[in-house]
């Protein structure tokens, strides 16, 4: 029972990690876009 609340704990921390990085990746890439086309325009 205990291993298993570890494991669980773990996938969950790992999982939110996880989904820290992708939102920071993805609000990256969404200020390089703005970017790109601020200097598209002019």
């Amino acid at each position: 029972m205990g291993a298993t609340k570890v494991i669980r704990g773990f996938t969950r921390t790992t999982l939110v990690v996880n989904l820290r990085g992708i939102n920071s990746v993805f609000i990256g890439a969404k200020l390089t876009c703005l970017q790109m086309d601020l200097l598209v325009n002019k």
